[in-house]
């Protein structure tokens, strides 16, 4: 017995350095996504972090990103998430340990607004 087809989406949006901007247009697309029957959205990386490697040229450039900024982000995006009961992987830096330049990564949140991983690709120059 076959069950219903599964709709997925990928998404292109403007990658901004406002990661609040990033943030709202996301979960925008996430909205209209679930309101089509989309069950799974992907995004590009740095969607919502913005693409550093061209906004942060010297590694202690970072010092001056705004962490709290992006948390606040991806806690908005997995209870969307979970709203909406639709699963989506997102861009994003991911902060390691001080001194060490963060990672390039894609945050898997599933349809109940959990983080389930998180992909790193590399640290960021």
């Amino acid at each position: 017995m076959r069950g219903a087809p599964l709709k997925i989406a990928a998404a292109q949006t403007l990658v901004s350095p406002d990661i609040a901007a990033n943030g709202s247009t996301i979960r925008s697309m996430i909205a209209a996504a679930a309101a089509g029957g989309v069950r799974v959205i992907n995004f590009c990386e740095g969607s919502l972090s913005g693409y550093s490697k061209f906004q942060i040229m010297h590694p202690d450039d970072w010092r001056s990103f705004d962490w709290s900024r992006q948390e606040a982000e991806l806690r908005a995006i997995a209870d969307l998430c979970g709203n909406l009961r639709i699963c989506a992987v997102v861009g994003g830096a991911h902060r390691l340990a001080e001194g060490r330049p963060p990672h390039n990564s894609l945050y898997v949140f599933s349809e109940e607004g959990a983080l389930l991983t998180r992909y790193d690709k590399r640290y960021l120059l």
